[in-house]
């Protein structure tokens, strides 16, 4: 893996009580260690408030560049900044109508990190007239930008004499003593290792860690491919102070042209690395940037950094953070996080992992995949998005829970899931962040008198090829312990399926072969020893752990848990489904090339069964006038079940951003073979469509 720095900007200057550093390191290794294993935590986790990561979300600008899209501050800027809710950013320069925008964003609580610059002629007497000018908006203050680059042969001494002129015109003045000062950021790695101490001088220590592919990886531990080891050699020079980012991002728009990737896949990456980095430990991270300044036909990179485009639509990744935020603030809220008590089991390989909460208890688990989402630059299918299956982990919770909610925010606010007093839940993770709202019951846990085991069941089901009459129908029960010890080893887990729509609740089957220990916390699955013949009829199906009170536990009167099942003389039907794409569509403003395009498929069922409740129904949409059939987007939100004969409209979850030239659109229903079908070779429909400057 490659990090690449830019270099070049046409203006350098405008990418431009604090101690604790050997804190800030512990946290730092801390963070690193729960996101290298999520799933083998031996003690609840702490949770951090969900306003703190919202305070460490910053984006760059570039408000004096009025003959850029900055220029129309009023009409397009300001507006769309408090739309992302973005509380910071991160601008520099010398301008008096600069001054009066930084004042005023100031007004609607958007702050600002100014990079005070020798290149732009400010001495450190300006720089504090500066900071007393914009006081109601600077909240810090940064050193020359990228200095290395400078093209300053004596860049060193320089960089040193100014800092510490900077240093000593600041704190000499009590109106501007307190604001904290952050240090240059290095372009290279030379740079950070000959620079010297600037510790005395500097209050933050700073970085623009660029480029990362994927931002969150962490398995490698050589920089620049790990974070957290390119944060700790960053910090060096600053003395291990804690560690700001007041630069990164990646140019999206133009894939495969330079560095840039699809706009898909910064969608994914932005919001991961604000949380990865967060968990770093790092202070602040400032996207680099808020907007596209000039429209552009892939010609220059620079032009392509922005979450919006120029003209101010969103590209996914301001869709992504402004969600990710909206879910998350809670402005003014002052308490001590607690702890969650939980586990994460299944395919956690590459999971990564925050835990915030707010003030009324509710935690919020942030899980995603560190996959790859698209080739990076200089691979030979650079500019190519990357499929990355959902994968299947289970959440687990000791910690007590009345209501569980999911949020997909990359696609929007609203949930996508509910659990009532889940103990455990089933999740889908994508490569981008899978928000899980746990709000905890209030009530005190049942009391463990004695220590002793508690059993309860938290899940039945059963298999049976049909549920008509006669037919063998076997039933499963997990029993989890939530006591505060373990079962006796030896002593058989047993558990009793009884009909108790009977008078005398008729025993149709048992477990009885568990003799296992079963530690506190833990759930096991026990099977029933054989079949029950199915009658005809409504079942309510009780299962019920420990019938016979062979284990001794601190509740008896929690081992019960019942299913509804419902047997009849019509056999289910036969076949599978079989989805064909019977239209496809798209919605957009024009078709000139940058143009956002939003495709539609729908979707039907031709088989003679439905699909799975819960099963993704996906389309990918590709243009298939590519070589290798470039995936321009796709849609993996809808879980519904399609009866027979039904049709649905499935909408991409992100844009196309159209690239001139006549497009062969390919929507293809269920690609990556979720549901098995009758018919495998008839889940594609083409459009064609033109899209000229």
């Amino acid at each position: 893996m490659q990090i690449f720095h830019r270099v070049g900007h046409r203006d350098k200057s405008e990418r431009g009580s604090h101690s604790g550093s050997k804190i800030w390191l512990s946290l730092m290794a801390m963070g690193l260690l729960g996101l290298m294993n999520p799933m083998a935590q031996a003690a609840p986790e702490r949770a951090r408030s969900a306003d703190s990561f919202v305070d460490s979300v910053g984006v760059a600008v570039h408000l004096r560049y009025t003959d850029t899209v900055y220029g129309n501050y009023y009409g397009l800027i300001k507006p769309k900044l408090q739309e992302l809710g973005v509380r910071h950013i991160r601008d520099g320069g010398d301008d008096a109508q600069f001054f009066q925008k930084l004042n005023d964003l100031a007004g609607v609580g958007i702050r600002s990190l100014l990079v005070m610059d020798p290149r732009d002629g400010i001495d450190p007497a300006r720089a504090v007239a500066i900071a007393k000018t914009v006081a109601p908006s600077i909240e810090a203050v940064e050193q020359p930008n990228e200095y290395d680059i400078s093209g300053d042969s004596n860049w060193r001494t320089t960089l040193k004499n100014y800092d510490a002129s900077l240093r000593a015109a600041f704190k000499s003045d009590p109106a501007v003593a307190n604001l904290p000062m952050i240090g240059t950021a290095f372009v290279t790695f030379d740079a950070t290792n000959t620079v010297g101490d600037l510790s005395p001088y500097v209050d933050f220590s700073n970085m623009h860690p660029l480029r990362y592919f994927p931002p969150d990886n962490d398995q490698n531990n050589a920089a620049p491919n790990n974070i957290a080891v390119e944060t700790a050699f960053r910090a060096k020079p600053f003395g291990n102070k804690p560690m700001w980012a007041s630069e990164t991002g990646y140019d999206a728009g133009c894939p495969g042209v330079g560095t840039g990737i699809t706009e898909a896949a910064q969608g994914k990456y932005v919001p991961r690395f604000y949380l990865q980095w967060f968990n770093t430990g790092l202070v602040r991270t400032y996207i680099y940037e808020f907007i596209d300044e000039k429209p552009d036909n892939c010609t220059e990179p620079e032009y392509h950094y922005g979450i919006l485009h120029n003209d101010g639509s969103p590209k996914p990744a301001f869709t992504a953070v402004k969600n990710l935020l909206a879910l998350l603030k809670e402005p003014g809220a002052k308490f001590t996080p607690g702890s969650l008590d939980y586990t994460l089991s299944g395919n956690t390989t590459n999971l990564r992992h925050t835990l915030l909460q707010k003030s009324d208890g509710s935690f919020y688990l942030i899980l995603w995949q560190a996959a790859k989402s698209s080739y990076w630059p200089g691979e030979a299918r650079s500019g190519q998005d990357i499929y990355v299956a959902p994968t299947q982990v289970t959440l687990n919770l000791a910690t007590r829970i009345t209501q569980a909610t999911t949020y997909l925010p990359n696609t929007s606010t609203n949930s996508t899931g509910q659990f009532t007093n889940p103990t455990q839940i089933n999740l889908n993770v994508p490569d981008y962040p899978l928000v899980v709202k746990l709000s905890p019951s209030s009530a005190p846990p049942p009391p463990a008198s004695g220590g002793q085991p508690d059993l309860l069941i938290s899940s039945t089901g059963y298999q049976a090829a049909s549920l008509t009459p006669g037919s063998p129908v076997t039933f499963t029960a997990v029993v989890k312990n939530q006591g505060a010890t373990a079962t006796p080893a030896g002593t058989i887990i047993g558990v009793a399926f009884r009909d108790r729509s009977t008078a005398n609740g008729a025993l149709l089957t048992y477990s009885d072969t568990n003799t296992a220990s079963l530690a506190p916390g833990a759930s096991v699955t026990l099977t029933a020893n054989f079949p029950w013949s199915a009658t005809l009829g409504t079942h309510n199906v009780e299962a019920w752990v420990d019938d016979v009170n062979r284990i001794p536990e601190s509740n008896e009167t929690n081992n019960t848990l019942n299913q509804t099942l419902t047997v009849s003389n019509t056999p289910p039907p036969s076949g599978k489904p079989d989805l064909v794409v019977t239209s496809t569509g798209y919605q957009a403003a024009s078709l000139t090339p940058g143009s956002p395009v939003t495709f539609t498929a729908v979707v039907k069922n031709q088989g003679t069964i439905a699909t799975p409740a819960g099963t993704i129904i996906g389309v990918a949409f590709r243009d298939r006038s590519t070589a290798n059939g470039a995936l321009l987007t796709y849609s993996d939100t809808n879980t519904a079940s399609l009866a027979p004969g039904a049709s649905v409209t499935l909408t991409a979850n992100f844009p196309w951003s159209a690239v001139a030239g006549t497009h062969n659109i390919e929507a293809w229903v269920d690609d990556v073979n979720r549901i098995p079908e009758s018919n495998e070779t008839n889940n594609t429909l083409n459009q064609t469509l033109t899209s000229k400057p």
